[in-house]
């Protein structure tokens, strides 16, 4: 359990608070990802900066940078050729979020589309591509259920039970959710019609006109929810412009009644009725919306298209009714699809139908899509808030090429919930830098008693920055540190959230800062440990990572150098531990110390740092590079005192001598 430091600290626990934030995101270098699709459905590979021309508003911009990425490559499908732990441009990534559509989908259909998703994460994806799940529902609104990850497991857990999954983590990017509670399985045709409707088609003329004055309020609360819906899937599209990459949304969904929004066709019975009655001259018998649809519904279509380009978002439809018998073009009855036509519409994408196979629809987007070219050039930043529409062509390219390219760029902008959380795990999963605040980690590995080893991760969050940017007294921090491993997944995370008073500790925050220490647990691997502090009212962030290889079992292994902190200087803060044991594990015979998570040497200062050499042989020699004298050794641990000449260095490095294990610090000098 976290420290409780009475009076100074407040820790409030994991949750997932991230309202009342304002942000914004400044442009400077703007990139643009690009696929070239030919004239035979294949992506083209080769091309070269040369061969595109890039527009900003209609004026001209210089390609600045240029990167060409093949996802099909071994650099992206082996592993153990680049695992994805290794860095990629954001602006390349692909991107799917599964959005749910509960309100127009039952349970048959639901059963489908998780199949069809399960199918898709585990077959189609390749590592590299990140997923969300969401679910939209017109009476509840839409829900993050999973923020864009690479974590393979907490996808499928989250399609498993999209409705009931609830993560723990405050991300939304891993998590051990509750497990999936069985859904009802529907048997029988959910649309026919009832044996009351059938009567009221029988019924008498002045039945039937307090039946269509029925139909009409039905009507319009239907039509309320469809622009519900609408305006949904515009804030989705406007929340992922926070969103690196190409950006797709498959909807699963059957889609709801188009007429709502298009009106009748006239070659169906009621047009047929209405076009009577305008001849007899009972206009007040025509229903407009229904014969020529609802201008505001349209409007609001409008509206999700132009959201969709302006994030670069694409939305594709699946039909999970599955094989539809009966569709007749032109039809308003269940049958009819044409709702989801109109989404992929507007939303630039296309609609996957009548199939109960998504795979093999799903292979061929992907194909198209596996090579992208970033095009990066220096954007505008005197219009705040202003759209910049991009043209992108292709002079040099071969003819009759297609080409798919983000619509446009926002100079900045404010950001909502949704956003929120979506751009916080971009940071995690992307690498993307953040100057607000200076942050330092350190990890070590220390092999424990079980089958994970436990790693401690040091952050040091730099005070001053705290005292700058702070705009109240009481200053509130969380605390991320994540380890992703070579598949992509999350092993291990840590979260604390802080409440700080700064009258009360600011001469240390001043002095030296906020020192957090938890502790990790993972098995042998590579893994990128990312660390992100956010201070979540005010909208400011500090990011850094570092890979680390956790050995084998039976490997010889040595700490990185620890030097020894001041803990004076610092608000501590003693995180979660995950080693089973619970052992603090800087200790250095019956003393336990703080270390540095970033070294800082000025000439004439004096430094002394310990090196951890577990199992270590009696007679066991320690080398470290540049030199520093030997105090002796306590156990493991070997103490060495360095004495700064003001030369410059980048690393101190220790070697085990007549082994091969090595590590090294990275040290900072004016």
């Amino acid at each position: 359990m976290p420290l409780r430091l009475s009076v100074v600290l407040l820790l409030l626990g994991a949750t997932t608070a991230f309202a009342q934030v304002t942000e914004s995101i400044n442009v400077r270098v703007v990139e643009v990802p690009v696929t070239v699709v030919g004239r035979d459905g294949n992506p083209v590979r080769d091309l070269r900066a040369s061969d595109f021309q890039l527009f900003d508003n209609g004026k001209p911009r210089i390609i600045t940078g240029f990167e060409a990425i093949d996802f099909a490559s071994p650099a992206y499908t082996t592993p153990t050729v680049a695992p994805s732990t290794t860095p990629i441009n954001p602006a390349a990534r692909r991107n799917f979020m599964l959005l749910f559509d509960l309100s127009y989908s039952n349970p048959n259909a639901l059963l489908r589309a998780k199949a069809a998703a399960r199918e898709f994460v585990a077959h189609s994806m390749n590592r590299r591509d990140r997923v969300a799940v969401g679910t939209m529902d017109t009476n509840k609104g839409f829900r993050l259920v999973t923020a864009f990850t690479t974590d393979r497991k907490v996808i499928l857990s989250a399609i498993d039970n999209p409705i009931e999954f609830m993560g723990t983590d405050p991300l939304q990017i891993t998590a051990t959710g509750a497990a999936p509670v069985p859904e009802p399985v529907m048997t029988g045709d959910p649309f026919s019609p009832s044996a009351h409707e059938a009567k009221m088609i029988q019924a008498s003329e002045a039945q039937r006109v307090l039946v269509r004055r029925a139909a009409e309020f039905d009507d319009a609360y239907r039509r309320h929810q469809v622009d519900r819906e609408l305006e949904i899937l515009a804030m989705i599209s406007r929340a992922m412009n926070t969103v690196y990459g190409r950006k797709e949304i498959i909807l699963l969904s059957e889609g709801f009644d188009p007429k709502l929004v298009q009106g009748r066709r006239p070659m169906t019975k009621e047009g047929e009725e209405d076009q009577v009655a305008i001849e007899r001259g009972e206009i007040w018998k025509v229903n407009t919306d229904q014969s020529f649809g609802n201008s505001e519904s349209q409007r609001l279509l409008a509206n999700f298209g132009e959201m969709c380009r302006r994030s670069d978002v694409t939305l594709h439809a699946i039909d999970i009714h599955g094989l539809r018998d009966q569709i007749v073009p032109g039809s308003n009855t269940p049958e009819n699809n044409e709702a989801l036509h109109l989404l992929a519409s507007a939303g630039g994408g296309r609609v996957f139908q009548n199939t109960n196979d998504l795979n093999s629809a799903f292979e061929r987007m992907l194909h198209q899509q596996e090579v992208t070219y970033v095009l990066a050039f220096r954007g505008a930043t005197d219009d705040p808030g202003s759209f910049h529409k991009l043209t992108v062509k292709l002079p040099g390219g071969p003819g009759g090429a297609s080409l798919s390219y983000r619509a446009g760029y926002y100079e900045a902008g404010s950001t909502n919930e949704a956003e929120r959380v979506l751009a916080t795990a971009e940071i995690m999963i992307n690498d993307v830098p953040q100057p607000d605040i200076h942050v330092d980690a350190l990890p070590s590995v220390f092999m424990g008693s079980g089958e994970r080893a436990a790693v401690p991760v040091v952050v040091d969050v730099n005070g001053a920055d705290l005292m700058r940017i702070k705009d109240d007294p009481i200053l509130v921090a969380d605390i991320f540190v994540y380890a992703f491993d070579a598949n992509g997944g999350v092993a291990d995370s840590l979260f604390q959230r802080l409440t700080i008073d700064t009258d009360k500790v600011g001469a240390k925050l001043n002095e030296g800062g906020v020192k957090y220490l938890g502790t990790l647990a993972l098995a042998p691997g590579a893994y990128a440990i990312k660390t992100l502090v956010r201070l979540p009212e005010i909208g400011r962030n500090g990011f850094v990572r570092h890979d680390v290889v956790v050995p084998e079992r039976n490997a010889t292994i040595i700490s990185p150098p620890l030097f020894f902190a001041d803990a004076s200087r610092w608000v501590l803060v003693k995180g979660s531990t995950h080693d089973p044991s619970g052992a603090y594990p800087f200790v250095v015979g019956d003393s336990t110390f703080v270390p540095s998570a970033a070294v800082r040497l000025q000439e004439g200062d004096r430094r002394r740092f310990v090196v951890f050499a577990p199992h270590a042989p009696a007679d066991a020699v320690l080398d470290v590079k540049p030199a520093a004298a030997f105090v002796g050794r306590r156990g493991d641990a070997f103490i060495f005192d360095l004495h700064a000449d003001g030369s410059k260095r980048t690393a101190i490095d220790a070697a085990l001598r007549g082994s091969t294990a090595t590590s090294s610090v990275t040290v900072e000098t004016p």
